[in-house]
Formats: structure tokens, C-alpha cells, sequence
């Protein structure tokens, strides 16, 4: 069974993680043909679709994000045309959400992907390989004339996860995406991040293996995107030491922030880096503390200013 991991980033310097976790956990699985494909929003509908359809491929799974599902939506229904027989599968924070409204306004797609899909996803592509239908975890699927959606899937450990990025040599001038922690501190209501609950971390001893192999191979830029790296104090001042004592010069790394959580001991640890090692993403959910209160995300904001 052929199986294409479909990427639509927002520009070619971006590069998309989750297809390339997923390609190695199905080579991990036995499901040896099993590749990625990485496009952009800015290609012509028409280019996308033929390489599609050029790939043959008896399965495709697309990752859906905000930016690129009016593409995918598009583009599925055009090749649903052409290759009838296909399984169309979505995953992501666009379809996890409301799978079955999803399913039902695109009819080219039998599957949604929901939750977590490091153990859920090989699952699904053995058992679609098997027996040409999947109904493992993690699931909603078209049931007669309705849906069927399966148990959640396991929660992930951070520590099983590859690495993901096989072809680094060919990623020269574009954006590495990397994640050493998963889960948010916050519950603001508004945000998706909100619905799992609790922060979880990569061991520092595989995080160091991973930096490492970016510092070799002398990337342009990290983007980690761990939703409040300094969340857990003692993981991000890890993180940033080893990176100022490993600096190779060149790499760039950017992190989200909480500007709440920085204190006197990370402002002093910081104070070592070389100018331009390190980016900072610094969001501010409004500066109103009514507006905070309201949506569940009250701090002080004096400290923040």
C-alpha cells in the first residue's frame, strides 16, 4: 500500500514536522512505502494537483493547519476526480476540532485523524494496509449515513519520539521546526492549546543529541515550538545553556515566551549569549485586565510591562 503524508506549508522556507515524525514511525511499523510530499499555499492549484495525482498513491493524508485548509479542501476534492478509489484521510488542529462537521461539508475525505497521532497514525496505515479499512483509536469515519468516532489515542512520550528530520542536508536556508516540550500551562479559552492540560518534556539528554545535530549541520534557524518554553524554569534554562556554550556561530534559535515567567536568573543566563543566537516570541493576550480575567488568563500585568 503506497501512502503519501501531504504538507501545504505557508512559505518554502517553512518545513512541517509532523509528516516526517510520521513518515519515520511507519518505517519503524514495516510500512516501508510510505513518503512525504511539501508544498506551498503560494503554488498553482493545478501544480499541486498534479504531483498528487502523479504519486498514485493508494492513501493520502494531509495536515491541516489554519493557513492551508482552503487549499486542501480544494485540492482533495479535485483528486477524489481523479483517483476515486483513494483513501483521503485529514489530521491536525484545523480537523481535530470538529471532525464530523469537517466530514460532512468535504465529502472527498473517509477520515479525520484526531488527537495525538504518533501511535494512532501507524495504526491506522497498518490496518488500512491489512484490511482496507481502519478503526483503531483516534479515529472519525464515515458510518452509513452518519459517523463513527473511536476511543482518544494514548498520549504520546516525548521521549519515543524520532527524529524527524532524515533529510537536513537538503534544508539548507529554510526553517527547522523542533518540539522538546508539549502541553501549555494556560487555559485561555479562546485557544486550542487549552483543551490538553498539563506540560510535559524530551529528556535533556535526547534534546542535547537532537540540538547537536543541528548545531553540526550548521542550520539556519531552530523554531521551537513549544507553546511557553519557559514554562518549567529548569528545563529552559537547560536548554539555553547548552546552546550559549555550544554556540556554533551561525544557527539561530527562536522560542515562544511567557513574558510574565522570565525572572532575574534567566535574565543573567541570557545576558551570555552572542547577539543573534537567540529569538524571542513574546505574546501578549491583551492588555486589558478585565479582557484577561475573562478569557482565564489573569497575570500581573505590571510585571509583563
Amino acid at each position: 500500500m503506497k501512502t503519501l503524508l501531504v504538507a501545504v506549508n505557508a512559505k518554502h522556507i517553512h518545513t512541517n514536522p509532523a509528516v516526517r515524525v510520521m513518515r519515520v514511525l511507519a518505517g519503524d511499523a514495516g510500512l516501508t512505502d510510505t513518503d512525504f510530499a511539501e508544498f506551498t499555499i503560494n503554488q498553482s492549484h493545478r501544480s499541486v494537483l498534479a504531483a498528487l495525482y502523479a504519486a498514485r498513491a493508494d492513501v493520502y493524508v494531509f495536515s491541516c493547519y489554519i493557513w492551508n485548509i482552503e487549499m486542501i479542501t480544494a485540492l482533495a476534492a479535485d483528486l477524489r476526480l481523479l483517483c476515486p478509489r483513494a483513501v483521503m484521510a485529514a489530521a491536525g488542529p484545523q480537523v481535530s476540532y470538529n471532525a464530523t462537521g469537517f466530514l460532512t461539508g468535504n465529502p472527498a475525505f473517509d477520515y479525520v485523524l484526531y488527537g495525538e497521532g504518533e501511535n494512532s497514525a501507524p495504526a491506522f496505515l497498518r490496518d488500512m494496509a491489512r484490511h482496507g479499512k481502519a478503526r483503531g483509536a483516534g479515529l472519525v469515519y464515515r458510518d452509513g449515513a452518519g459517523f463513527a468516532t473511536t476511543p482518544a489515542p494514548e498520549t504520546a512520550s516525548m521521549d519515543a519520539l524520532p527524529f524527524a528530520y532524515e533529510d537536513m542536508p537538503h534544508l539548507s536556508g529554510r526553517i527547522i521546526y523542533y518540539e522538546s516540550m508539549r502541553g501549555c500551562p494556560f487555559s485561555c479559552s479562546y485557544c486550542l492549546s487549552s483543551i490538553g492540560k498539563g506540560v510535559r518534556t524530551r529528556s535533556m539528554a535526547l534534546v542535547r543529541e537532537d540540538l547537536a545535530r543541528f548545531l553540526a549541520a550548521r542550520v539556519h534557524q531552530v523554531k521551537f515550538v513549544d507553546r511557553t518554553f519557559n514554562a518549567l524554569k529548569d528545563h529552559a534554562m537547560a536548554v539555553w545553556d547548552y546552546l550559549i556554550r555550544n554556540d556554533n556561530g551561525v544557527t539561530n534559535f527562536h522560542f515562544e515566551l511567557s513574558g510574565a515567567l522570565i525572572d532575574a536568573d534567566m535574565l543573567a543566563l541570557l545576558k551570555k549569549a552572542r547577539p543573534g543566537l537567540f529569538q524571542f516570541e513574546i505574546g501578549v493576550q491583551s492588555c486589558n485586565e478585565k479582557t484577561l480575567r475573562e478569557i482565564a488568563r489573569a497575570f500581573p500585568f505590571d510585571k509583563l510591562s
